[in-house]
């Protein structure tokens, strides 16, 4: 973009004092220069434009996360989002954040997450009654310190990445990334010694997708699927806090080979009276590969026979 063109801005509004429903209002803002962030967008509209446009920011030094919006609906951190990297056709589609109640403009509430963190018991917790300053301190691994201080401190909590989690927008029993980061933060701490196993199983990390979403949209790059969701879901397999359906699969998987708790000796039943003969390497270049779905469930052995007929005609 160029410093003479202008940037149109949608901005979306709601004030529950005027009007119970949302709307939007547009603006003009000349692009200043290629540094310029959505932050300093918001901003000119405010003193120049519009003073009752409401957002929420402070520091501008990537550290209070108060800023997170959502901008060509994808959330983000204001003051870290260069314009250039997210304007299109010269336009902004400026709107709050998503999955969290709206109290005006783009300004949204946040105490859900704070209720969630009391409710649950998200906090430093320390059970070593005995200790008193007279006693030496443990030897603490300075790798473990490290990794505490530069990735589970990092988070500025924006919101950002609960956000943009599809998980957590459709049920809110999954407390979100952004919770699931803080009790990850608790786990990695070397004197922490609350059960996080039983936390984030109970805040519901095995109904995260996967998607890697948060990852994504994280203004610090942070591998929050990684780092915190697959740690926490680790950790509570290993402690026997897995919801049962998952448990089931993965004690018929170590036992059997399959989720359905079958005898490994049925997996080739399937192909009872069809010419279908087993991998030689010797004397075959390709394989067939069914897999545990095709093998056991009947439904899918209908697929697998209808397949195995159409490649012996072949």
């Amino acid at each position: 973009m160029e410093n003479q063109e202008v940037i149109r801005v949608r901005a979306y509004r709601f004030d529950l004092s005027i009007n119970n429903r949302p709307y939007y209002d547009d603006y003009e803002v000349p692009f200043q220069s290629e540094k310029m962030k959505v932050l300093d967008v918001l901003r000119y509209i405010q003193e120049k434009l519009d003073y009752s446009l409401s957002f929420t920011w402070d520091c501008r030094l990537w550290n209070c996360g108060l800023c997170g919006i959502s901008v060509n609906k994808r959330p983000c951190s204001a003051c870290l989002t260069d314009v250039k990297s997210v304007v299109v056709d010269n336009g902004l589609l400026i709107e709050p954040l998503l999955n969290y109640p709206v109290i005006k403009d783009l300004v949204v509430d946040r105490t859900m997450e704070v209720e969630q963190m009391q409710k649950r018991g998200i906090k430093y917790e320390r059970h070593d009654k005995d200790f008193s300053i007279d006693k030496i301190p443990e030897v603490i691994n300075p790798e473990e310190v490290a990794f505490f201080r530069d990735w589970y401190l990092a988070c500025i909590d924006c919101l950002v990445c609960s956000s943009a989690c599809p998980a957590f927008s459709t049920e809110y029993e999954f407390i979100g990334p952004h919770l699931s980061v803080k009790i990850a933060k608790y786990l990695a701490h070397p004197r922490d010694d609350g059960n996080r196993a039983r936390q984030g199983s109970e805040g519901g990390v095995f109904r995260c997708l996967n998607c890697r979403r948060c990852d994504v949209v994280c203004p610090l790059g942070l591998e929050i699927s990684n780092k915190t969701m697959e740690r926490l879901k680790s950790e509570a397999i290993e402690n026997g806090y897995a919801p049962p359906p998952i448990r089931d699969f993965l004690e018929n998987e170590y036992n059997f080979g399959n989720p359905w708790g079958m005898s490994p000796l049925k997996r080739a039943e399937w192909r009872e009276n069809l010419d279908v003969f087993s991998f030689d390497s010797q004397k075959h270049d390709f394989l067939l590969y069914i897999g545990c779905t095709g093998s056991y469930d009947t439904r899918a052995q209908e697929a697998t026979k209808s397949l195995a007929k159409i490649l012996l005609k072949a």
